[in-house]
């Protein structure tokens, strides 16, 4: 698991949103990883305004135990969305 939140928290440093996502179909994910894919995407580029809920959701489905660095990672990222103020 340290390795892929390593790699995870390396694409997000580098804005690469798409390959940080990618890495989430792995079965060793934990909300740590969750919460680097989510500030990924606040780093990246053009993004759909749902995906850091979706992240969300899907760390919900998996049964991941939310914190405050999640929550506060997917409050940013949407507020630096295109729509924050949905």
């Amino acid at each position: 698991r340290l390795t892929l939140n390593s790699a995870v928290t390396a694409l997000e440093k580098g804005g690469a949103w798409t390959q940080a996502i990618a890495k989430l179909s792995r079965k060793d994910v934990d909300i740590t990883t969750v919460s680097a894919a989510i500030s990924a995407i606040g780093r990246g580029g053009d993004w759909p305004w749902q995906l850091p809920l979706q992240l969300l959701q899907l760390a919900q489905e998996r049964r991941l135990s939310f914190d405050v660095v999640v929550c506060s990672a997917a409050l940013s990222t949407c507020e630096k969305g295109p729509r924050w103020e949905i």
